[in-house]
């Protein structure tokens, strides 16, 4: 890949992010939008669909965001912690408070609701997980580096550390992607991707084979959700199970990344694919308000329709192309208000 420059964006990189946001939506209408029992009972897990998106586009999310954020590794202390806090706490704090108003509003309603601080700050602090989780890893850099430990060995050793850190809040999805987002950040510092452009079309079928043989070994204990990622999660006897279901989904999140990164390159260098390339790269450009609005479109609307629901497949692609397309739609009338564009997507632009 070209450049290591920050005054461009990388065609790649918008691309894949384009196909994660749509894939990510469509996870979640397989979830939350196939009827109430279909839910309730986790029947979603063992979806072959929605187990093979969420081997790999998480992952693959941070490392992205990993790889791109090297790029501030000459950026002043000041400067690097103003920008996470205006691009990624900024868009919490607002769409948390927006969110308990509409809450307040609705729920009152019917009766007499009321929320105390802790309701607010928790809901805060767990609200819009992957931005909490993308700001908190950024931080882990930023001390490495002011340590001038950004490097492989002190990253493994901080990755091996948080396998030990009990689990509270949503501390376990924030540790759950510190190795890939170091991992991409790494990527970068190496000069990786240029180093194996060559090899491109080796590894993607390798990698291919690999994850799809990995995928096998995915099961509902290896969703975060399930299991966490502290090591004694379930004492001391399932410790063994535990580091297991721990590497699985790690390895399986490095292989289909480079997957699906491999297939992105290739298809962004065929001029049969540009119209989908510029597609996706499109939609790339907009992932971060595409993911917290469409958060927002399933905790307004699935109170409402939940006992409408039913399981379709087909209605599940629809409800992702709606969704998709709705948040474009309000990512652009965001954008048109300089006020509303820093509030709630982070942008000083």
């Amino acid at each position: 890949m070209e450049g290591r420059k920050k005054s461009f964006r990388i065609v790649e990189f918008d691309c894949a992010k384009g196909l994660l946001i749509v894939l990510m939506v469509l996870g979640h209408c397989l979830q939350l939008w196939n009827g109430k029992d279909y839910l309730e009972e986790g029947s979603y897990y063992d979806n072959v669909l929605f187990k093979t998106i969420y081997s790999f586009h998480l992952p693959m999310f941070a490392i992205i965001s990993g790889y791109l954020y090297y790029f501030k590794h000459d950026e002043s202390l000041k400067h690097k912690m103003s920008k996470l806090f205006f691009s990624l706490f900024v868009p919490i704090l607002s769409w948390s408070v927006l969110f308990k108003f509409y809450q307040y509003i609705y729920l009152n309603i019917e009766g007499d609701v009321t929320f105390t601080v802790f309701d607010i700050l928790y809901f805060i602090i767990t609200n819009l997980w992957f931005l909490w989780a993308i700001l908190i890893n950024s931080l882990f850099i930023i001390v490495l580096q002011k340590c001038k430990s950004d490097n492989v060995i002190t990253s493994s050793f901080l990755i091996l550390l948080i396998l030990f850190i009990p689990s509270f809040l949503h501390s376990h999805l924030y540790f759950f992607l510190t190795p890939f987002f170091f991992g991409g950040y790494l990527i970068n510092k190496k000069n990786i991707i240029k180093k194996v452009e060559e090899q491109n079309l080796i590894l993607m079928f390798s990698s291919f084979l690999m994850w799809i043989g990995l995928l096998s070994l995915f099961s509902r204990s290896t969703y975060i959700y399930d299991t966490k990622i502290y090591l004694f999660e379930w004492g001391l006897i399932g410790w063994k199970a535990q580091l297991y279901n721990d590497v699985v989904r790690i390895v399986i999140g490095f292989v289909g990344s480079l997957f699906v990164f491999c297939a992105i390159k290739v298809i962004c260098n065929c001029v049969f694919f540009q119209k989908l390339v510029s597609f996706f790269s499109s939609l790339g450009k907009v992932s971060l308000g595409i993911y917290i609005i469409s958060l927002q479109v399933n905790m307004v609307l699935l109170p409402v329709v939940d006992s409408l629901l039913t399981k379709s497949y087909l209605m599940n692609v629809v409800e992702t192309i709606f969704i998709v397309a709705f948040c474009v739609g309000m990512v652009w009338i965001i954008k048109r208000s300089q006020v509303l564009n820093f509030l709630l997507l982070g942008s000083r632009s």
